[in-house]
């Protein structure tokens, strides 16, 4: 394997990974949100 397509393989995987932890956090982020709507629908209801 030559060195350029050895670089080339370790930033797409570098990228990869990178889109991965971001992939990650929006999951979990839309989770934290989804967990955190009922209680603010009771909030709302409460304040009625």
């Amino acid at each position: 394997m030559t060195e350029g397509v050895r670089k080339a393989f370790a930033q797409r995987e570098r990228g990869e990974q990178l889109a991965t932890a971001r992939h990650e956090q929006v999951i979990h982020w839309c989770g934290s949100l989804r967990l955190a709507e009922p209680s603010l629908s009771e909030q709302l209801a409460d304040a009625r």
